[in-house]
């Protein structure tokens, strides 16, 4: 855990505590993404396996061995449906989270490996980067082949969507990052400012920015309206290999090959905390939905699960703020047709499933495990003993739904309390949604202060 600046610890109640790890993967940990539901991780590795593990102790983690070369990227769906794993093998593996036997379907995706798996918003398409250096896109629905973008000259190493679900970003050994309009197939921007392969890329949450991290040390990040280099992190001593966003758009999260994960204030634009506790590369770093817990992956063969203890006051914001995304969002989309409902209820049939989502209470209680770890430092990262998993047999999976069905009826609120809690949230929320239009205004006359005075410099030099 490293050292933070005075101003940066303001934004934190406490500093970032190490709660879980987990070891049982025989090899480099490629890829970790959190269940939405916050009850699982899910992890792709070197020895060809992706791996599911609960968070309450007495669960298994789940091994399944169906890809027959290294797993390189597994992305799970926003519904949490359905987890994707992409392979060296060349193959795209469709799992649903709690099906323990191993069943999968198989999409022979690409002429070379699968870098990275990554679904759209609405949970309907999948796109993939490969080492043959394209972009394809999926239908979830049949796993149907959808469309090509070709314009990489090399292993194409990430590919996301945008929040809006019409373009997507992919980064690769190019050392390019190119902007894609999915209706019009084509590349409407292509950015060259790294000097390296570039090994990871994200939208921000308001899809205004993107961001992307490479080989050269450096993370970039870019204004799509005005195709423009705003920020530059130079903090990493070797590669870095992953970045994740933070939900509310305030914090960034990256991984490097110098065995460090670093937090990032992007309203300041500095550096907040250097993570230790890997005795390897940091392959792959993950916040979780909410933003309270970020997970971390390395060639060590271990995850290590932080609570982030971002401050409350910055977590109201980001729930006024997703709030009012959503909103804006609804307003802003076109009525789906036919054909797109067709598809969704072909999707939940295919991957039907009861996972229940967890109270904040209880999603901090399914982390710690019964054992949090309350000291600070790296004294308490370098002291937690790694948790060897327990692999399945199929057997498990019973075990896994009976407790979820207790976990739900002891959740279920008595008919008064939760009408008075909804009046209650609803409150909050209206003061949350105020005290952000607030914060968005002030944000935008300095942006509007700061366009002004570059016009005039503009002027100025002519």
């Amino acid at each position: 855990q490293g050292v933070a600046s005075s101003e940066s610890k303001r934004m934190f109640s406490e500093d970032p505590t190490l709660e879980r790890s987990f070891r049982g993967h025989k090899d480099a940990i490629n890829s970790v993404v959190f269940n939405p539901n916050m009850k699982q991780l899910i992890s792709g590795s070197q020895d060809s396996c992706l791996m599911i593990w609960n968070f309450k102790p007495q669960l298994r983690a789940f091994r399944f061995a169906e890809h027959t070369e290294p797993v390189y990227s597994v992305a799970i769906s926003p519904t949490g449906g359905i987890i994707a794993s992409g392979s060296k093998d060349r193959t795209i593996r469709l799992w649903a989270p709690n099906i323990s036997k191993g069943r999968s379907s198989v999409i022979k995706a690409h002429n070379g490996g699968v870098r990275c798996v990554s679904f759209s918003p609405d949970s309907s398409s999948l796109m993939s980067a490969s080492d043959d250096k394209t972009l394809k896109m999926w239908t979830l629905a049949g796993q149907k082949f959808k469309l090509t973008l070709s314009g990489h000259s090399n292993w194409v190493r990430s590919v996301k969507f945008n929040p809006q679900g019409n373009l997507v970003v992919s980064g690769g050994d190019d050392k390019t990052v190119r902007l894609w309009d999915v209706s019009q197939r084509n590349c409407v921007q292509t950015f060259y400012d790294h000097t390296g392969a570039v090994n990871d890329v994200a939208f921000h949450p308001d899809g205004l920015c993107v961001v992307a991290c490479s080989a050269d040390h450096t993370i970039n990040i870019w204004d799509i309206r005005m195709n423009q280099l705003l920020q530059h992190y130079a903090g990493h001593k070797d590669s870095v290999n992953s970045i994740s966003i933070h939900p509310s758009g305030d914090y960034m999260l990256s991984g490097s090959s110098d065995m460090t994960t670093k937090i990032w204030d992007l309203r300041e634009g500095h550096l907040c905390y250097t993570l230790h506790g890997h005795e390897g590369a940091v392959r792959s770093v993950a916040f979780s939905p909410t933003g309270d817990y970020l997970a971390t992956a390395s060639n060590d063969e271990n995850l290590l699960v932080f609570k982030t203890n971002l401050s409350s006051n910055t977590s109201a914001a980001q729930d006024a703020k997703v709030s009012l995304q959503k909103q804006a969002k609804k307003l802003q989309e076109r009525a789906p047709n036919a054909d797109d409902n067709a598809e969704n209820r072909d999707i939940q049939k295919k991957f039907q499933q009861d996972l229940i989502p967890m109270s904040k209470d209880a999603a901090a209680r399914a982390v710690d495990g019964g054992s949090r770890k309350k000291n600070k430092g790296e004294q308490a990262m370098h002291q937690a003993q790694p948790h060897a998993a327990d692999v399945n047999d199929p057997a498990s999976s019973q075990t896994y739904e009976q407790e979820v069905q207790e976990e739900k009826a002891e959740q279920a609120p008595a008919p008064a309390l939760a009408q008075a809690l909804s009046v209650e949230d609803v409150m909050h929320k209206v003061l949350r949604q105020l005290e952000i239009l607030n914060d968005t205004v002030l944000v935008m006359d300095k942006r509007i202060s700061l366009v002004e005075s570059r016009m005039r410099t503009l002027e100025n030099s002519q």
